[in-house]
């Protein structure tokens, strides 16, 4: 029986999760701290929360974490991406004068946002160490954007979360959008997930969204253990949970490269 560990935080999401799991028969455990359960089991074990909580828990369970590497979005080809992105050390981001959309390659040590970061740039930034990788985009302006759930290239849930950069929940906690949005989102979903030039970990978060003038673009990916649910089906996200932490032995050799790195656990 599949086993489902919860970080201490007690989020909507997690609340979510944890009642889609025990309705589907799964065992679940929202640990009271950081520390990895003193206990064996019988079968899949996911996990869901903040990123150390989950490299801490995959160490521990001798469990693989699937991730993109922090350079994947400035490797897309541009007709995924419809912007020019680079991926840089955040002392050279640091020497550009142009606003541009800075953010961490990696969780969040600082706010993504546009900046001239050579005289704006968060006061985070001038204590971090140099070589954090961040990501530099042209800027642009997302008209709606949506995220999605994919296994093994297979959309099994998405929902829109910003229209203009404001979260889409109605009053009734509903994601909305219109139906000609939901129907062209679907639809690019459906063409990028085709197209075998787009190199996507096995179980992924995707965010696509559509650009003033340009059309529907790839945002980025996000680990699927750590993703917010938005309006997504979080019985459908339990599988997509089950897939992103896998033992080292079960994973294709070619899917290694999806592998996050590896934390140290003291005994």
């Amino acid at each position: 029986m599949p086993a489902l560990l919860l970080s201490p935080r007690d989020t909507t999401d997690s609340r979510a999760l944890r009642q889609a799991a025990e309705t589907a028969g799964w065992n679940v455990f929202r640990l009271p701290d950081w520390r990895p359960p003193q206990r064996q089991f019988a079968g899949s074990v996911a996990l869901y929360g903040e990123p150390l909580f989950v490299d801490i828990m995959a160490a521990a369970l001798d469990l693989v974490v699937l991730d993109s590497p922090p350079d994947w979005l400035a490797r897309l080809p541009l007709r995924f991406a419809q912007r020019e992105i680079s991926a840089m050390p955040l002392s050279a981001a640091l020497q550009l004068a142009e606003p541009r959309f800075v953010k961490p390659a990696r969780e969040k040590s600082f706010p993504a946002g546009v900046y001239a970061m050579a005289t704006e740039a968060p006061p985070a930034c001038r204590v971090l160490p140099g070589e954090l990788m961040v990501l530099v985009a042209e800027p642009v302006r997302w008209e709606i954007e949506f995220r999605g759930f994919v296994l093994n290239r297979q959309l099994v849930t998405f929902s829109p979360y910003l229209r203009d950069g404001e979260l889409v929940e109605d009053d009734e906690g509903n994601w909305v959008a219109e139906d000609h949005e939901w129907q062209a989102a679907q639809a690019y979903y459906a063409q990028i997930l085709a197209d075998p030039a787009l190199d996507l970990a096995p179980a992924t978060v995707l965010d696509v969204g559509r650009i003033a003038g340009r059309g529907w673009a790839i945002i980025e990916t996000n680990g699927a253990w750590g993703a917010g649910l938005y309006g997504c089906d979080p019985a459908a996200v339990l599988p997509v949970l089950q897939r992103a932490a896998q033992p080292a032995a079960a994973l294709a050799p070619d899917e290694r490269r999806w592998a996050r790195a590896r934390v140290e656990v003291e005994p």
